[in-house]
C-alpha cells in the first residue's frame, strides 16, 4: 500500500508543477481543468494516507505526518490559487517547500519509510 501513496503524492508533485507552469504561461483554461483533476489526486493521498494509518500502533509522530501531510496539501493548493489570480508571493512558495520537506522527513522517518540512521 505504500507505493501507492507514494505514486499518488508523485502524480500530485507532478500535476503541481504542471498547472503551476500552465498558470505562469497564462493558459488559464487548460491550467482550470488541470487544476480539477489535480484536486482529485489530493484525494487520492489522503485515501492511501489513512488506509497507511492503522497500519502501525498509534503513535505521536503517525499523527503529526497527517497533520503535516493536510498543511503541504493545503499549501499546494494556496499556492495554485494565489497564483491563478496572479496573487503569489514569497512567503508562499516557503511555506509550500518548508511543509513539503518536514513532511517527507517525518515520513521517511516512521516505521513504514526507510531506516536513514
Amino acid at each position: 500500500m505504500t507505493h501507492i501513496h507514494l505514486t499518488a503524492l508523485g502524480l500530485t508533485l507532478i500535476l503541481f508543477f504542471i498547472v503551476y507552469a500552465l498558470f505562469a504561461a497564462k493558459k488559464h483554461k487548460i491550467a482550470v481543468v488541470l487544476h480539477q483533476i489535480h484536486r482529485i489526486t489530493y484525494l487520492f493521498v489522503i485515501m492511501t494516507g489513512f488506509i497507511l494509518l492503522p497500519m502501525l500502533p498509534f503513535s505521536l509522530g503517525r499523527i503529526s505526518k497527517v497533520v503535516l501531510g493536510l498543511l503541504t496539501i493545503g499549501v499546494m493548493e494556496i499556492v495554485l490559487v494565489h497564483k491563478s489570480k496572479d496573487h503569489i508571493k514569497v512567503r508562499d512558495w516557503l511555506f509550500f517547500v518548508i511543509f513539503l520537506i518536514v513532511t517527507i522527513v517525518a515520513g521517511l522517518l516512521l516505521p513504514l519509510g526507510f531506516y536513514l540512521l
